[in-house]
């Protein structure tokens, strides 16, 4: 504690006392690359991955495992990016209470600026039958709007009293698959009953009952493949314990209720297509021969969500330690490979400013290509050339000082000086 008092006491000098040293306008990131911030949607689309995320953060990649940042952090947040008609289109509010901001791109490396939608907030989009489909909420009433560019969008639907998208993570907005030119979401009503809502052109929606209840569904997902929609939940038994269900549809409106497992244990991690099969990636809880808790990271595929074979994963745990993934917000298939982005932690909780992602040529076999492990600012220094901010993990920003004051980035927030961004470190 005395030397961080000490460290405190120097830095403070340092900065204040410096006669030309002044509030830094522009901060560039030196450390973590490509960024520190959690990624919440990502796609794939003319050779090119994208992943979004937090503070504006937009990361493209030529094979998902080089990431590249395309743009400066900004306030707010893109929740997701599709691609289609030749763009990619990313969707976020900057704050719950705020416009929703929307990017486009033809090449994912320069992004322009949409008109704010102030109607509604989105969390999620698509692109299918040669529109963008974007998801609005997820805590107003449920809309859901169409673009054919990303730039102009119409309405059409919305919920009424009562609906709400049913989903794992609120925060993420709801759970959408796309397939055979036919679009399905979950909702939920309060009568605790869970439906589908099936469109096949984007513009007319179809309530179609699941036959679950949301009471009893601790995660839920949904994936195209093999010609077919699966839905899976994991629902808490009248017994008490886990089971594994699938849902199974060819086009959306009739679904096949099928039971995956048995006293699974807690929830699954994401679900996703590709390599001819479905994968479900879970954690499974079970005991040695001594009775000792054993937590075994998993992995289930298919080839038609009917009958599942098992294999242990390598290279992937998921949970809040470092090298874990707690909350999947993508998983998808191209290039012949699984892409996997997300964070390290549930909900909206400051240590998510760290990146995951992870890819593998089988699901089954891991490698992480993006970790981040940055908490905080822990110190700065200053000199002629300029102004350096040091995470207590590691982080690593400097400032040229010969800019007009705008802010400092500390912790995922913005200060207005360097005194500010010293005293909120000292304060740590």
């Amino acid at each position: 504690m005395k030397t961080n008092r000490h460290l405190a006491a120097l830095l403070y000098f340092l900065i204040v006392s410096s006669s030309c040293l002044h509030a830094q306008t522009h901060w560039y990131l030196r450390h973590p690359l490509p960024t520190p911030n959690g990624l919440l949607g990502a796609t794939y689309g003319n050779g090119t991955f994208v992943a979004v995320g937090y503070f504006g953060t937009v990361l493209t990649s030529p094979d998902a495992v080089t990431w590249t940042s395309r743009l400066p952090e900004r306030d707010g947040i893109l929740e997701d990016v599709a691609y289609g008609n030749g763009r990619f289109v990313a969707v976020g509010p900057q704050y719950d209470s705020d416009p929703t901001s929307v990017l486009t791109s033809t090449e994912g490396t320069v992004w322009t600026d949409g008109a704010p939608l102030n109607d509604f907030d989105l969390y999620r989009v698509v692109f299918a039958n040669g529109l963008f489909v974007g998801f609005g909420g997820p805590f107003d009433p449920p809309v859901i709007v169409t673009s054919p560019d990303g730039m102009t969008w119409t309405e059409r639907w919305r919920g009424t009293a009562g609906v709400s998208w049913a989903s794992s993570y609120p925060w993420l907005g709801p759970i959408v698959a796309v397939g055979n030119e036919t679009i399905v979401v979950n909702i939920a009503r309060d009568d605790g009953s869970e439906r589908f809502l099936v469109s096949t052109n984007g513009l007319s929606w179809v309530e179609v009952p699941t036959g679950l209840s949301s009471g009893s569904i601790n995660h839920f997902d949904l994936s195209f493949g093999a010609g077919r929609f699966l839905a899976l939940a994991d629902i808490v038994s009248p017994q008490g314990h886990d089971d594994l269900k699938a849902l199974v549809s060819g086009d959306g409106f009739a679904w096949e209720s099928l039971t995956v497992r048995e006293n699974r244990g807690p929830g699954f991690g994401a679900l996703g297509f590709g390599n001819g099969s479905f994968l479900v990636l879970s954690t499974f809880y079970t005991n040695d021969s001594s009775g000792n808790t054993i937590i075994m990271p998993t992995a289930l595929t298919s080839t038609d969500g009917r009958t599942w074979a098992e294999h242990s994963l390598n290279g992937l745990q998921f949970g809040y330690g470092p090298g874990q993934i707690h909350t999947v917000s993508k998983l998808l298939y191209a290039q012949n490979t699984f892409v996997m982005v997300g964070q390290p932690q549930f909900g909206q909780a400051g240590r998510n400013n760290f990146a995951r992602v992870f890819t593998s040529p089988d699901g089954i076999n891991w490698t992480r290509r993006v970790e981040t492990t940055v908490d905080s600012f822990g110190g700065a220094v200053a000199s002629d050339r300029g102004l350096v901010a040091i995470g207590s993990s590691g982080n690593l920003d400097n400032s040229p000082r010969r800019m007009a004051p705008s802010g400092a980035r500390h912790n995922g927030s913005m200060d207005s000086t360097c005194r500010a961004l010293f005293m909120a470190t000292a304060a740590m």
